[in-house]
């Protein structure tokens, strides 16, 4: 494979790596001249159409994440046999290997690397991409210690295939969440879990669970607890292994509700040396008093007494001058002190004891999502509502809450906390610079801007063909993401061109051929559908359009199968009960450089 010439464009030249599902090559990039890294999939996935066709969705998707922290998938390709992925080179090492050559990290270290990969996880579940197999294997360090998430969105493709190819997911059964060792439904709150088995090792150096097999790993992910962190590392702040510890609750409504909010926790103790939790006033929680003011207040107190006895003395020794009426009202106004001293007392210290307060201590928390912050606080002028984040969203205006923690009826104890995240509306993005580029390579751009785009085609005898010859609106024009469209000008070329024939209705080889026969290229996918199986349904270029000879064209075909509706805010997947973990064999992300063995894929 050295040597080879990938799409007249991608020139391999040294293997890298080597894992369950793919072998790794650092090779050229002739258009663009730069080094890119490629995996190829190995000989047992190409003659499996469903799992390509997975591979492939999950691939393109993953383009169009574009985080610092996660590895950049460029294209994804076909060569005869070949089924390969074109991705960013990084120089580093895997940090499983960097563990290895550092033994346990300092805890300020391993706090900033879990940073690193919290905010990795946040901007992919916000495209609606979960990971699945977050281990060090899949991180690379590089030489400034910035980290690097690889495979965001493949592992689900691999994970149902893979886990029959052979038993050597070792590696993936050790960072796996109970649910997925049960092989039940996978969502963010697994990478969640994830994070949280790679800081267990971070801190501690070690793994929370071993076992002879993966079987028997995996089933102490679902039985046991793992040993606290601090009983291993003494000096670690109690607040870092709280961190981990939620992170690794068996059931996952226990865990941090998102990566945003594991986040902030990592952040608070990243920022301030240790973690401040949100002030809480309600005294039937455990709280921390100053021993210097409590003292103060009986001293206070006793010396109320004092003087009501030095007080009572005096009037036994006056009783015979004085009247009786007096004595019994200096009395009183003894007793009236020092009952009010105690009143305010318990009331500073126990204000759930006093019946006034009771009702008061605990109510349920309302639904904010949709309300704007301004009016949710004049709504409900008793609660505490705090921002604690701001997201784009294309569906909701500006100041909209998308989101509240804790949600919607938990029980919310004294002041009422909760914290909300607020719409900025939808993103505004600039066009990126993409004239004179490869048409893929531009698109690949556009998508990563969440840019929504057009293609028409122009011939053209000066500019080579798929090259972007204009762009509307122009580079650096701002548009909003996700709603705008760019129309991309690309030359056909110095070719004739051709009406599109409309195939609609028919057959699928049929319609393959009626399109091959005027000169452009066809690609098939198949959707669920109520029509009959193999008839086309849909063609992504409408039946007399005029177009130049050797463009692309997709036709949709039937597979006879009434599509599954999708639950709003829900993924519908193939498979549901797959645990979506990539498993490899071997040593997945290592080298095979033999002056050092840990030097990273990328």
């Amino acid at each position: 494979m050295i040597g080879a010439l990938l799409d007249n464009r991608y020139e391999l030249i040294e293997k890298i790596g080597s894992g369950g599902m793919s072998e790794v090559y650092k090779a050229k990039c002739t258009l663009l001249n730069r080094s890119v890294a490629i995996k190829i999939l190995k000989d047992e996935f190409k003659n499996d159409e469903e799992f390509l066709k997975r591979f492939n969705v999950e691939s393109q998707a993953a383009a169009g994440l574009s985080h610092n922290n996660i590895v950049s998938v460029y294209d994804v390709g076909v060569q005869g046999e070949l089924h390969y992925i074109v991705m960013e080179y990084v120089e580093g090492i895997t940090l499983k290997a960097f563990l290895k050559e550092n033994g346990p990290l300092p805890w300020e270290q391993a706090i900033d690397f879990a940073t690193q990969i919290a905010s990795a996880m946040q901007h992919a579940h916000r495209k609606g991409i979960v990971h699945r197999d977050i281990k060090p294997q899949n991180i690379l360090v590089t030489k400034d210690n910035v980290l690097k998430v690889t495979d965001f969105g493949i592992a689900r493709a691999v994970s149902s295939f893979t886990m029959k190819v052979d038993d050597n997911s070792m590696g993936t059964a050790h960072y796996c969440s109970p649910e997925q060792a049960r092989g039940g439904y996978t969502d963010e709150k697994s990478d969640i879990y994830s994070l949280g088995v790679v800081m267990y090792e971070m801190v501690t150096g070690r793994l929370p669970f071993e076992g002879d097999s993966s079987v028997s790993v995996a089933l102490k992910h679902i039985q046991e607890e793992p040993v606290s962190p601090k009983e291993l590392i003494h000096s670690l702040p109690s607040d870092v292994e709280h961190i981990i510890l939620k992170a690794m609750k068996k059931a996952s409504a226990d865990r941090f509700a998102t990566a945003s909010e594991m986040l902030i926790e990592l952040s608070m103790i990243k920022q301030d040396g240790k973690y401040t939790p949100v002030k809480n006033d309600d005294a039937s929680e455990t709280k921390v008093f100053s021993t210097k003011e409590v003292k103060e207040k009986i001293t206070e107190s006793e010396g109320e007494k004092s003087v009501s006895l030095q007080k009572r003395k005096e009037v036994k020794k006056n009783t015979k001058k004085e009247d009786r009426n007096a004595v019994i009202a200096a009395l009183v106004s003894s007793f009236l002190v020092v009952g009010i001293i105690s009143v305010l007392a318990i009331s500073f210290m126990f204000p759930s004891v006093l019946p006034w307060n009771r009702e008061k201590t605990e109510i349920k928390a309302p639904n904010l999502v949709g309300f704007t912050l301004e009016k949710a606080i004049e709504e409900y002028p008793d609660l505490n509502i705090k921002k604690s984040g701001e997201e784009y969203s294309a569906e909701h205006e500006e100041g909209v809450i998308l989101s509240q923690t804790p949600e919607e009826k938990t029980k919310l104890k004294s002041p009422f906390t909760i914290k909300v995240v607020v719409s900025m509306g939808n993103e505004s993005v600039k066009v990126p610079k993409i004239k004179n580029l490869e048409y893929r390579e531009a698109i690949i751009k556009l998508e990563k801007e969440n840019i929504l785009y057009t293609i028409e085609y122009e011939e053209s005898t000066e500019i080579p063909e798929n090259i972007v010859m204009d762009v509307f609106p122009k580079e650096g024009t701002s548009v909003k993401a996700n709603l705008d469209v760019v129309t991309l000008t690309v030359s056909a070329g110095n070719s004739q061109s051709y009406i599109v024939p409309n195939v609609l209705g028919k057959d699928e080889e049929e319609a393959k051929s009626l399109i091959t026969s005027k000169g452009f290229v066809v690609d098939v996918e198949h959707i669920d559908s109520e029509q009959a199986k193999g008839v086309v349904v849909r063609q992504s270029i409408a039946g007399g359009t005029q177009l130049a000879e050797k463009t692309s064209i997709t036709i949709s075909v039937s597979t006879g199968k009434k599509p599954v509706e999708e639950t709003p805010g829900n993924t519908v997947t193939d498979n549901p009960n797959s645990s979506g973990t990539d498993t490899p064999s071997g040593n997945d992300n290592k080298p095979t450089t033999p002056s050092n063995n840990d030097t990273g894929w990328f």
